[in-house]
């Protein structure tokens, strides 16, 4: 007398995928559990592993580059055992990569500090910020100074974005050194550009602060200038120049809008 193979059902399949996912099962396992060929089982594990590889990879580069191989794919391995990929658009399994890397700094584990953390937040802003679906107006359609839509304001202890700038700059064989907290926190600007759609990222500075508290206050440039002890087209020359970058939109004024 043959018995009838038992099928898993729909909820028991599901799961010994994931568990096959979060390495909590080998594909021999998983094919025995799914009366699946192993070698079709294997692949699939690859190849899921390789995309979950390339999202980190991709959004946290510069991170990547600055931490040894070893521990990196160790990290990695834990980050999505503890967090399985479940949003359909890829990039936004890694969301909680920045939140992750904190505990793994509490923890004391791999030598990570809070810089890294900091670093792992700026990438994934600078991300979010190319991928915002905001729109960003005309500067026909304002009529008063307006901060860019898809800004991020970011406020770190180390000098982070300077230090992205330089990682970014080096070749595959320059070492990196973290760099120490500075005295005074570091202001960062993480918006689209309005012209060119790419993410940018602005060190805040007395300059900038001075136009962007002008547009977030809604005061006028007089008020403003008077406060500062500056003249009028110094004041209206600053704000200017905070347009050309993109922080903030100015109404028909040629060069600052899309």
């Amino acid at each position: 007398m043959t018995h009838p193979i038992i099928q898993p059902s729909f909820h028991d399949s599901m799961e010994t995928v994931h568990q096959l996912l979060r390495g909590d099962l080998s594909p021999g396992e998983a094919a025995q559990k799914l009366g699946a060929p192993e070698n079709r089982i294997g692949i699939y594990q690859q190849f899921i592993r390789g995309h979950i590889d390339n999202i980190l990879e991709k959004n946290f580069s510069a991170l990547k580059q600055i931490i040894p191989s070893d521990t990196w794919s160790t990290i990695t391995t834990r980050y999505f055992k503890e967090f399985p990929a479940q949003h359909f658009e890829l990039n936004e399994n890694a969301a909680d990569f920045p939140d992750y890397l904190a505990k793994i700094v509490d923890s004391r584990e791999f030598n990570l500090t809070a810089f890294h953390v900091e670093l792992a937040q700026l990438e994934w802003v600078e991300f979010e910020a190319y991928a915002s679906e905001i729109d960003i107006p005309w500067t026909s359609e304002i009529l008063r100074p307006t901060l860019n839509p898809t800004l991020t304001i970011l406020q770190f202890d180390y000098p982070t974005a300077t230090a992205l700038d330089h990682i970014r700059s080096l070749d595959d064989n320059e070492s990196f050194e973290v760099p120490a907290a500075s005295a005074a926190p570091n202001v960062t600007f993480v918006y689209r550009n309005p012209k060119t759609h790419e993410a940018m990222i602005l060190k805040a500075d007395d300059n900038i602060l001075f136009a962007f508290k002008i547009v977030h206050d809604e005061i006028s440039v007089e008020e403003a200038a008077a406060t500062a002890g500056i003249n009028i087209s110094v004041a209206e020359t600053l704000l200017k120049q905070a347009a050309e970058t993109g922080l903030i939109l100015l109404p028909n004024l040629p060069g600052t809008g899309k």
